[in-house]
């Protein structure tokens, strides 16, 4: 009986022992934790790398549409480009304008002009897009002065600045003022020799204009 009971009393107490060091070992983990899920803002949209701009403006005797308005006065012209987007902020554009006046029945001229350039934005896409354009252009105007015909072929730069308001991502209002312009123009007239001529031109021509992009 006396090893029997030994045996049992010692059994006891290594179950005993076991489960204190089990009590403690839970005691010594750390709570468990709730698992949190980790967002991460979502990223901007891209821009749209095309564009088609299609617009108004104004051009005069200053220079603005190649010297249409040579005649007098502020002339109206319309407008249409194709923009596509090389970079983040640089884009390449290719277009024209055109515009006839007609001052009084002895007095009409018209003027077509072709360009090509690219628009680096300076600021971001809201409220307002700011752009600085420099462009590369050609022209040519037909006039008829009480009969005197004169017909005048252009080539210059033009730089100015860009203003865009993206009301979403594909239609938006664009603002876009020409600052300086650089033309060398040749001239024939039925009523003397060709003539050439160089002209440096400031804020010649605003133009206001829809922007649709795809």
């Amino acid at each position: 009986m006396t090893m029997k009971t030994a045996a049992m009393a010692s059994l006891c107490i290594t179950t005993i022992t076991t489960n204190v060091f089990a009590d403690e070992a839970m005691q010594d983990e750390p709570p468990p934790t709730a698992s949190r899920e980790i967002t991460t803002p979502a990223e901007p949209a891209e821009p749209a790398d095309d564009a088609v701009i299609a617009g108004i403006g104004l051009g005069g005797a200053g220079g603005g549409l190649g010297g249409l308005g040579a005649l007098g006065g502020v002339v109206p012209y319309f407008t249409g480009s194709l923009e596509h987007r090389v970079a983040e902020h640089t884009y390449l554009f290719g277009g024209g304008r055109g515009g006839i006046s007609l001052s009084s029945a002895d007095q009409r001229s018209y003027s077509f002009e072709g360009m090509l350039g690219f628009r680096h934005a300076l600021s971001d896409r809201q409220p307002i897009e700011v752009s600085w354009s420099v462009r590369a252009l050609g022209a040519y105007e037909h006039s008829d002065l009480q009969g005197v015909t004169s017909n005048a072929y252009r080539v210059g730069l033009a730089t100015g600045l860009v203003l865009d308001k993206h009301f979403n991502d594909w239609f938006g209002l664009r603002l876009d003022l020409e600052i300086l312009r650089g033309t060398y123009s040749h001239y024939e007239t039925e009523a003397s020799e060709p003539a050439h001529e160089f002209r440096l031109a400031a804020f010649t021509s605003p133009t206001f204009a829809l922007r649709f992009a795809f």
